[in-house]
């Protein structure tokens, strides 16, 4: 069959996850603790600290004051080897599958409502959003300010793709 959605193949800059340039990146591996999958471009933090020559455990950010670890990036390789697909129809890491995740660098991610790099930024650990995506504000208490890890490194609207430079910790 013939393609004809070319407007919408060549207007895409980016997809959730997936790491936007190719310079200054630092990404490491951690081991997926979640019960299910860990899905793509989300903020993840260290649930069981690594011992010595182990991976960490991450899982999706649930609550205010974690151990931020990245975002959990996409690739190729990992979208055929290790996809998996969750209730939201999101693409991620299936359980205890290692997990690609960048801790310095640009990667791309959804963001909530419309941002500027100028704006703080927020990621969504509770509430009727998606937890480990961006946003602005706390939102009643259920989005952690997370400026000093993370900044919007571009304009985009509610629910698009956004590129985010993620800070050194």
């Amino acid at each position: 069959m013939a393609i004809t959605n070319y407007q919408t193949v060549t207007d895409r800059k980016g997809f959730e996850g997936q790491v936007a340039t190719t310079e200054h990146n630092v990404i490491r591996t951690a081991s997926n603790g979640m019960d299910g999958v860990l899905p793509f471009g989300r903020v993840i933090v260290e649930a069981t600290p690594a011992t010595r020559g182990e991976r960490p455990i991450a899982t999706v950010i649930s609550a205010a004051g974690q151990s931020v670890l990245g975002v959990a990036i996409a690739t190729t390789i990992q979208q055929i080897d290790h996809e998996s697909i969750d209730a939201n129809g999101d693409r991620g890491y299936a359980n205890k599958r290692p997990v690609g995740y960048i801790v310095e660098g640009f990667v791309y991610g959804i963001v909530e409502e419309d941002v500027t790099p100028a704006d703080a930024v927020f990621v969504r650990f509770g509430g009727t959003g998606k937890p480990g995506q961006f946003r602005t504000d706390a939102d009643s208490a259920s989005a952690e300010d997370l400026s000093a890890r993370f900044k919007f490194a571009e304009v985009a609207a509610a629910g698009e793709v956004c590129k985010i430079e993620v800070l050194k910790a």
